[in-house]
């Protein structure tokens, strides 16, 4: 495997010391509210497989996926949101794959998030994931006989796995949206025949869940699909009822000058 880290602080002094908080997961210091250490300890000691990317400038997330996307050369992508904590897993949504004709996309189940990932119960500790382990192995065994595989419409963005034949028909993310860009990328998904499904027996905690709450956004999204009026923020609920088929794919290299005035006009 390759592991692509974004370094999106837009700071110097990031290669020194960490931006916010300490992990509790870790105890280590992390920017940007994450589960690395500083750039500095990574630095240190890259192995090959290991790329660093560093943004001079603060960049949206969507628009450092588009970029890890362009350095990746695998069959499969990760995209993994910095505050999110998981053990074993990879291994288990690959071989997903192989299980449900195609797929485009495997998803876990998670702490927060959207209803067909998010478990209510949670048995352990989530200000510093004591008992996570436990936990986890539970999820991963309580149905051993059973194929714990659910297809939904949309899913969080803080982890999904990608096949790269589904980015080579839809490209990257939308990164004229700042908070629903996985929305976009699903309905991208689904219109292009692919299915997005959550794995019932991988678990990985998120710190903080995607904020739907942002109402230029929404109407952002229902513009571009020229969607049905649905109740704000049910994002489940928006049916497209015609689009452009130009909307199904987008460049890895948008124009980002356009990208702020283009979002702006289209939600006045």
């Amino acid at each position: 495997f390759e592991l692509i880290i974004i370094d999106n602080t837009g700071r110097n002094d990031c290669k020194e010391q960490s931006l916010t908080n300490r992990n509790p997961a870790t105890g280590m210091n992390t920017p940007s509210r994450g589960l690395f250490p500083t750039v500095k300890q990574i630095n240190s000691g890259l192995p090959e497989n290991v790329k660093i990317i560093k943004n001079d400038t603060p960049q949206n997330y969507p628009f450092s996926l588009n970029q890890g996307i362009k350095e990746a050369k695998g069959d499969y992508f990760l995209f993994l949101n910095s505050d999110s904590y998981g053990e074993k897993y990879l291994e288990n949504m690959l071989g997903k794959f192989n299980l449900f004709e195609n797929a485009g996309i495997i998803a876990p189940l998670t702490n927060k998030g959207e209803i067909t990932q998010k478990i209510y119960n949670l048995s352990y500790e989530q200000n510093n994931l004591s008992d996570f382990e436990s936990f986890s192995n539970y999820i991963k065994n309580r149905n051993p006989e059973t194929v714990n595989l659910t297809e939904t419409e949309f899913i969080d963005g803080f982890c999904m796995l990608a096949d790269k034949k589904l980015i080579e028909e839809i490209g990257g993310f939308d990164t004229r949206l700042t908070n629903l860009f996985a929305a976009d990328f699903c309905l991208r998904t689904r219109l292009k025949n692919y299915k997005i499904i959550v794995s019932r027996d991988i678990f990985i905690h998120n710190y903080q869940s995607n904020d739907y709450e942002n109402d230029k956004e929404f109407k952002f999204l229902k513009t571009k699909w020229n969607m049905n009026e649905a109740p704000y923020k049910n994002i489940s609920e928006l049916k497209i009822e015609k689009y452009s088929d130009e909307n199904l794919y987008f460049p890895l290299d948008y124009n980002l000058e356009n990208i702020f005035l283009n979002y702006l006009n289209a939600t006045d």
